[in-house]
């Protein structure tokens, strides 16, 4: 874990003071910075270059080094190594490199920029780009504390860039883009999903209950606080479902349009059958998904609807 330690540097000249390479062992930040971060073992820093004292001598700043961990937690989930280049320059402090492994076996590579003109919280900001690969759901689920009762699984791939400014104001600010992939899953799990399946029983008869859907994807766009999804499918044994919509990350609240496919994108039956039931779908399998989050509602849009 980390251990406070106190340095204390004496002036000499200049010229006798060559380059040197300071090396951390068993550091603690005592003041709740790195709360968020717990090691089991004792991390290495090393770092080597110069730092001013003083705002002024903010260009003077020029120092890089690396970081390695053995093992820890991150938001309370356990990782087995991460390591990360690190450069301070001016006003910037920039993560650069950031490769980890978690208990679950999941590889992120990532990098961030803090940019701090003047030192400033108010005009502070941030940006960071991450590739998740072989990741898990119940794994991911834990870093935004929802709870997964041992019962959502699948295979998650994707990258992100995100970027906002480091005030009180940082969701309705915050953008990026991205996108993501989920196999092997077992998606139809999700409360989100709860009303789907009356709603298809009662537009299709003989349709008692949904299969589970095991897969998906989607392309994101963040502005200002809200994301914008296109390119979403959702896969099943018998049903596809495409579409595109919202999310409001301050308000929570959704706003998607979808159609259910009869079988998935890749299917034989899917080529031959969707080319004769694409009016049906059109016409009678559209559906939209609105409301909080926490409990959103599944609405048949009718051709009524359409026209009007």
């Amino acid at each position: 874990r980390f251990v406070e330690r106190r340095v204390v540097f004496r002036a000499a000249p200049r010229e006798s003071r060559p380059p040197r390479l300071v090396a951390l062992h068993d550091v603690e930040l005592a003041d709740g910075v790195l709360d968020r971060v717990t090691c089991s073992s004792s991390p290495q820093l090393e770092f080597a270059g110069i730092i001013a004292t003083s705002l002024s001598d903010k260009a003077a700043n020029n120092a890089r080094g690396r970081c390695m961990i053995p093992d820890g937690a991150f938001f309370g989930v356990p990782f087995n190594s991460a390591a990360f280049d690190f450069s301070y320059v001016g006003t910037d402090l920039a993560f650069s490199n950031v490769v980890a492994k978690t208990s679950g076996g999941a590889g992120v590579k990532a990098q961030a920029l803090i940019s701090m003109p003047d030192f400033s919280y108010d005009t502070a900001s941030f940006s960071v780009d991450c590739a998740l690969d072989n990741g898990s759901l119940e794994e991911l689920m834990g870093i935004f504390n929802l709870p997964s009762d041992n019962k959502y699984r699948g295979a998650v791939t994707g990258n992100i860039h995100v970027e906002a400014p480091m005030n009180s104001n940082l969701v309705s600010r915050l953008n990026g883009y991205g996108k993501f992939a989920i196999a092997d899953g077992h998606l139809n799990q999700f409360r989100i999903f709860a009303g789907l399946t009356d709603l298809l029983a009662e537009k299709v008869p003989g349709v008692a209950s949904i299969v589970n859907q095991s897969s998906g994807s989607a392309d994101f766009t963040i502005k200002n606080g809200v994301v914008s999804m296109s390119n979403i499918l959702i896969e099943g044994a018998l049903f596809s479902i495409r579409g595109s919509g919202k999310i409001d990350l301050q308000s929570n609240e959704l706003d998607f349009k979808l159609q259910v496919q009869f079988f998935r994108k890749e299917s034989i039956l899917s080529t031959l059958i969707n080319h004769v039931t694409w009016a049906f779908t059109k016409l009678f399998m559209e559906i939209k998904l609105e409301g909080p989050l926490s409990d959103p509602k599944w609405d048949y849009i009718s051709v009524i609807d359409r026209v009007l």
